[in-house]
């Protein structure tokens, strides 16, 4: 399985579990991309929460890398 499939199969598998367990302590995420030219902020629907253990946290530096990872709380 390459990175890209198994980096789908995370999402997927992902978004799936959080379908029926929407009020549990999982966090929404959220985007932000940085240009030369602008920032843009995106808002995600619902179903992109993730519950922060340390897997979950370890699967997202490696779909991106380490220092494009940013968490902010509120």
């Amino acid at each position: 399985m390459n990175q890209n499939s198994a980096n789908q199969s995370y999402a997927n598998n992902a978004l799936s579990n959080t379908d029926t367990s929407i009020n549990d302590n999982c966090l929404p995420l959220g985007l932000s991309i940085y240009e030369e030219f602008g920032i843009a902020n995106v808002g995600l629907s619902e179903h992109w929460r993730i519950y922060p253990n340390d897997d979950n946290l370890q699967q997202l530096k490696n779909m991106v890398s380490e220092d494009n990872l940013h968490f902010h709380y509120s």
